[in-house]
């Protein structure tokens, strides 16, 4: 499922709340995948969604978490993706 919100406030907010309230299985390939990049606000949001198979896609992420979370959703770890129009 991927939801079109217009700001990257709500990706976050959204993903998040989705992420909780769903009950989806975990994306643990793109947890796994996360490990390698830098400790900051983003990858912590991001593992917090991946965990309840939700990511968020925004002009905030850097151009490799960005690429990340479009090859997890591509794939199928991710089940529902929250994303700005950068997605496009």
């Amino acid at each position: 499922l991927l939801v079109f919100v217009p700001t990257r406030h709500l990706t976050r907010e959204w993903a998040w709340r989705l992420a909780r309230s769903l009950g989806l299985e975990e994306a643990s390939d793109a947890l796994d995948a996360l490990g390698g990049f830098e400790e900051n606000h983003s990858r912590t949001l991001l593992e917090q969604c991946f965990d309840g198979g939700v990511g968020f896609h925004n002009a905030d992420l850097t151009p490799e978490l960005r690429s990340l979370v479009e090859r997890q959703f591509a794939s199928g770890a991710l089940r529902v993706l929250v994303a700005t129009s950068t997605l496009a």
